[in-house]
């Protein structure tokens, strides 16, 4: 017999997992994280802009032109920012606008997982705002 709660159940295991079936854990996340794209739109090339979520809750990265620094909480694939702060070195051009575009979706985000290697960061409407790729 084929029921539907079953599916839900299905269904529901497969969103919150990694493809290999285990949830997502905080230690996935550690570590340095390129930006490949800011809601939706491909990285400048040389902006070096990245996350790098260390042990103890502690956030780095650079948002195109400055140091990104703040703490970050994570449990069950929701991630929490607090405390952010950057430096404030003069940006032109591009990497302005970009660096505009990271920053002022930092105070959006609220989910994270990994599809196929790549870093997704989330709204809580589950808009894509980062994509990014694991430093080598």
């Amino acid at each position: 017999m084929n029921s539907p709660f079953l599916y839900i159940v299905i269904l529901t295991l497969s969103i919150s997992c990694k493809p290999n079936g285990e949830k997502l854990k905080v230690e996935d996340i550690h570590g340095k994280w390129m930006l490949t794209k800011i809601l939706e739109n491909p990285v400048i090339v040389d902006s070096s802009a990245h996350f790098n979520f260390q042990k103890e809750g502690e956030l780095g990265g650079h948002t195109s032109c400055n140091n990104l620094f703040g703490k970050y909480e994570f449990k069950e694939s929701k991630v929490i920012f607090s405390k952010i702060g950057t430096t404030k070195m003069l940006c032109h051009g591009e990497k302005n606008s970009q660096e505009i575009s990271f920053t002022s979706s930092l105070p959006n985000v609220a989910k994270v997982k990994i599809e196929e290697g790549e870093l997704i960061i989330e709204n809580s409407k589950g808009e894509i705002l980062f994509r990014a790729t694991k430093a080598q």
